[in-house]
């Protein structure tokens, strides 16, 4: 006699229509808790402390914003993720969101969706404190160069330089910035702005060359599993809010605050983010 009744229940569960008539909202586009891919080797963006197994930078900052902004609220749980390992780990399923440094590219959209850009970059040098030899990009011609192997920079300098690069690349951004200390490469590649986070922690050993960027514009974006476009819309609502609201500017002044560094320079306007595709 009850079969009825379970048969309907389930109608209306399956159809999203309530029994008595009404509509049930749509089920939430993420989570409770949401795994987010971050790095653990940027300073100023997305670092773990080894010691303390704190995580911090601009990234972590910005993943925490969104979960206590979104609608429903979300408990982040960040997942030190590799730079090759950011689009995998969002089309297997191990990632609901990437915020890690994560450049939006042609090539990486035809993969994974994204939102943003939260912040603009350009392509810059990191070289040894008290090195003056390199004030131009012509200057790495014929020299050891690091850069992560998966990241824009290695295509960026091959642009610039061709069969002058001499590009040796390693997993991440840390392994870099020890090749460098160690005397192993002349300079590191990378988005300017993640390579001041180097210099900012390690001010005696490491420098940014003022004034020295080359490249195309490297747009930082939220990396979302493909198809993701509702989603996409929302976050990208909520990226107009994070740059409004002033959130945007405490957290690049708590972790990329540099000496001559404008803000202004790296802040996308809140009405020209990308379109969700």
């Amino acid at each position: 006699m009850t079969r009825p009744v379970v048969a309907l229940t389930t109608l209306c569960l399956a159809t999203l229509v309530a029994c008595d008539g009404g509509t049930l909202p749509p089920p939430p586009l993420l989570p409770p808790v949401v795994a987010v891919g971050v790095s653990s080797d940027h300073p100023g963006f997305g670092f773990n402390d080894e010691a303390t197994s704190v995580h911090s930078g601009f990234d972590i900052d910005l993943a925490r914003w969104l979960g206590q902004h979104m609608s429903p609220q979300f408990t982040v749980n960040l997942i030190d993720t590799a730079v090759d390992e950011r689009i995998p780990g969002l089309k297997d399923g191990r990632l609901q969101l990437v915020i890690n440094t994560f450049s939006i590219t042609d090539a990486r959209r035809a993969e994974v969706d994204f939102a943003g850009p939260y912040l603009i970059t350009r392509q810059g040098v990191l070289v040894r404190t008290g090195n003056t030899a390199i004030r131009r990009i012509d200057d790495l011609a014929g020299q050891p160069v690091c850069a992560s192997a998966t990241s824009t920079s290695v295509d960026e300098l091959s642009k610039v330089l061709g069969n002058r690069a001499s590009i040796i690349p390693a997993a991440g951004g840390l392994e870099c910035a020890g090749k460098l200390v160690n005397g192993e490469v002349v300079a590191v590649v990378g988005d300017q702005l993640a390579l001041y986070g180097y210099a900012v922690n390690r001010p005696a050993e490491l420098d940014v060359v003022e004034g020295l960027t080359f490249g195309s514009k490297e747009n930082l974006g939220i990396g979302l599993p493909n198809g993701s476009t509702e989603l996409c819309e929302k976050l990208t609502e909520k990226l107009r809010e994070f740059i409004t609201s002033g959130a945007w500017n405490q957290f690049f002044e708590s972790n990329l605050a540099a000496e001559g560094l404008q803000p202004s320079h790296y802040r996308p306007e809140p009405e020209e983010l990308d379109d969700c595709e």
